[in-house]
């Protein structure tokens, strides 16, 4: 949750001097800076919780996969649009978050079968 939030704080604060006119204005660079803002975001939270560095890595590369995988370059367009071209943090948040949400909630289940898998749990 907390990369999450980190994530918004970010787009919102850019679109103080992000100017887009339409979705399509965005580019693929800046997509991907976002997409390396979510993930720097993860590891930086991961560390300041005291995380185990590995299990840090592992919710993160799977958050990073998730995320790639559900999104098209359309989509996350729509959603840094959608984000910086808001009014308000409670505006950018409920348009997008429960969709982030909702894609990255996979991700315990999945480090768990892959630990499973790898004999790394009995």
């Amino acid at each position: 949750m907390r990369v999450i939030t980190l994530f918004f704080l970010l787009m919102i604060s850019l679109s103080a001097w992000s100017s887009y006119e339409s979705v399509d204005s965005i580019t693929d660079e800046e997509i991907e800076n976002y997409k390396k803002a979510i993930s720097n975001g993860c590891y930086e939270r991961g560390d300041a919780g005291g995380f185990d560095p590995e299990f840090t890595k592992r919710i993160c590369s799977c958050i990073d996969e998730t995320l790639d995988e559900a999104f098209t370059r359309q989509e996350w367009a729509q959603m840094i649009y959608d984000v910086v071209t808001s009014k308000s943090r409670d505006e950018a948040v409920s348009k997008s978050i429960p969709k982030v949400l909702e894609t990255i909630k996979s991700c315990p289940d999945k480090i768990k079968e892959s630990m499973e898998a790898n004999g790394e749990l009995e």
